[in-house]
């Protein structure tokens, strides 16, 4: 969902796969093949977001982040926010290009 989000619905999760490719990337993913295809970063988030996303799609919930953690990291992600007076982007977008944590 937040890939959805952050990808502003511009494309479908996993839109180049044919539905067998999927079904095969799904198996991948089950047994931590290697070979996996995992969606790219979007353009407007920032490296720890999608680090974050990536730990989130372990296969091993033991490797996941909690709830927890993953609200601790979005608290620490807005200290220090303020909105640039910009009209070529949204406060939505200024927020993830900001990215205090890099």
């Amino acid at each position: 969902l937040l890939w959805e989000i952050l990808n502003r619905g511009a494309s479908y999760p996993y839109e180049n796969l044919t539905d067998e490719e999927i079904i095969e990337n799904v198996r991948r993913v089950f047994h931590q093949d290697d070979r996996a295809i995992y969606l790219p970063q979007p353009a407007i988030c920032c490296k720890e977001m999608y680090s974050l996303m990536l730990e989130c799609w372990q296969r091993n919930p033991f490797k996941r982040p909690t709830f927890r953690e993953i609200h601790l990291f979005l608290l620490r992600k807005n200290l220090g926010y303020s909105p640039l007076a910009s009209e070529s982007i949204t406060s939505t977008q200024q927020h993830f290009l900001y990215c205090p944590c890099q």
